[in-house]
């Protein structure tokens, strides 16, 4: 019975400064939300030609640690270009850290060509008349935040919807051009 007590009075204690361990941990690493933005992307070349979708999308992604204390190891960056869910093109962008209240700068190129189904063409078709196309954006990224002596990792998924406007001889169709995106998801 008296070693019960005793366990139970070193659990209890041992419980207790670990709570507060965390308290003070997270009251001074005050961990905020990593922003993922599209700061820019230009559309080149977005047509087809025997039933595939030639095309030249290059974007600039901006990656803003607002952490004190807390860097970010990023041990794989995969983005995917996407157009009517069909995924168009992909790039492995590379590894990198990223200290604590830093912005990265991503800068995939998307050039190529897919071949598209008939429903893609008449889609394409519509969305030409406009000059401006609904071209989705993921990010899939393996990460290890880095606290201290202590890395925790992560995968992610960062989703955009982009309306990007197509260019032709250096003019953009539409007056506004391409309007900076936040992300819309991260899983």
């Amino acid at each position: 019975m008296c070693k019960l007590v005793t366990f139970c009075y070193f659990f209890s204690v041992l419980l207790s400064l670990l709570m507060v361990a965390i308290t003070a941990f997270l009251m001074i690493v005050h961990p905020k939300v990593v922003k993922y933005n599209v700061a820019n992307a230009t559309l080149i070349e977005f047509d087809y030609t025997n039933n595939a979708l030639h095309y030249n999308l290059a974007l600039k992604i901006t990656i803003s640690n607002p952490n004190k204390f807390v860097g970010i190891y990023y041990d794989c960056v995969e983005a995917l270009a996407l157009y009517q869910d069909v995924e168009f093109d992909s790039q492995i962008l590379g590894t990198f850290f990223q200290p604590d209240q830093n912005t990265s700068v991503l800068s995939p190129v998307f050039k190529g060509k897919k071949p598209l189904s008939s429903n893609q063409i008449s889609k394409l078709n519509i969305k030409k008349s406009s000059s401006i196309y609904h071209i989705d954006v993921e990010l899939y990224m393996k990460v290890r935040y880095k606290v201290g002596l202590i890395k925790i990792p992560k995968k992610l998924k960062v989703h955009y919807d982009l309306l990007v406007p197509l260019k032709s001889h250096n003019t953009t169709k539409l007056a506004n051009g391409f309007q900076a995106t936040n992300v819309i998801r991260i899983t």
